[in-house]
């Protein structure tokens, strides 16, 4: 299981995106979040594959669900931050305590 939190100062809302690899090798996405927009964006994401993470294509920003989250929204960004982690592509003690910030 992977994790990764994010705090949006400018809308106020936080999410906590976790990704878990099942036994038939999917990935179960979930997203705990105060934004009604993102738990409807949750709720159209709930598995991904392998191919979908290791992708040029992948449904964490694919249109249908990216109309319902504006373009500033770092929790698409989140979600492949955590496959990734999930897969081994970024190992967990590498960004276990990293602070990676935006600021305007």
């Amino acid at each position: 299981m992977a994790a990764v939190n994010v705090d949006m100062g400018f809308c106020g809302n936080t999410h906590k995106v976790t990704v878990s690899r099942r036994d038939d090798g999917e990935f179960d996405v979930i997203i705990d979040t105060t934004c009604g927009n993102i738990r409807a964006y949750a709720m159209l994401l709930r598995k991904m594959s392998i191919n979908d993470i290791m992708g040029s294509s992948s449904p964490a920003f694919s249109s249908d669900k990216m109309k319902l989250i504006t373009p500033g929204c770092l929790v698409p960004s989140a979600v492949m931050t955590a496959a990734w982690m999930e897969v081994g592509m970024i190992p967990h003690d590498r960004i276990k305590d990293a602070v990676n910030s935006v600021t305007f």
